[in-house]
């Protein structure tokens, strides 16, 4: 593992990840700075979680019914890439979900501010969410350049997001 970097400011850090070339296929969030801790126990800490991949969803409710083969191993680069190119093997409405607390509850979009990413008209039908603290190093940069790469591959299905969980968050 790598060693946390430190930041002046949450600006300077939404800049860090923005500028990095692994992650330019991903649209920056980080936890709002009233839930980053809630997010943390909830979201990352959670039985159905982990680093380095949070989650697929529909909606922002609705979170794609992951497989007994990645339940396995949560955390492992190959099965995350296979269950996400599974995805593309089903037709969309036939996708298992499962109603879940609202992930834009806790996140903002660095940019805009405010993260509403399911209700756009034009927004791709599957959202993935990974996340990301500069304590990784660089152990799951091929992860997220691999799936940069499905992105690319698939812009009409896949949308990709990226969270920010270093506690630069927490500074004023």
């Amino acid at each position: 593992m790598g060693h946390e970097k430190t930041f002046r400011s949450e600006k300077a850090y939404a800049e860090f990840l923005r500028n990095n070339p692994v992650f330019q296929e991903y649209q920056i969030l980080l936890p709002k700075s009233s839930m980053y801790l809630t997010f943390l126990r909830e979201q990352i800490n959670g039985k159905e979680n982990s680093i380095p991949f949070l989650g697929a969803y529909v909606n922002d409710s609705m979170r794609i019914t992951e497989s007994d083969f990645l339940k396995a191993e949560r955390t492992c680069p190959s099965r995350i890439i296979n269950e996400i190119e599974n995805l593309f093997a089903f037709d969309k409405d036939s996708i298992s979900t499962a109603k879940t607390t609202p992930i834009d509850r806790y996140l903002l979009h660095v940019d805009e501010r405010i993260l509403s990413p399911h209700r756009a008209p034009s927004s791709p039908p599957i959202h993935l969410y990974f996340v990301y603290a500069t304590g990784f190093g660089t152990i799951y940069d091929k992860l997220y350049k691999d799936i940069g790469k499905l992105a690319k591959e698939h812009p009409h299905e896949l949308q990709l997001y990226l969270i920010g969980i270093d506690p630069i968050i927490l500074k004023p």
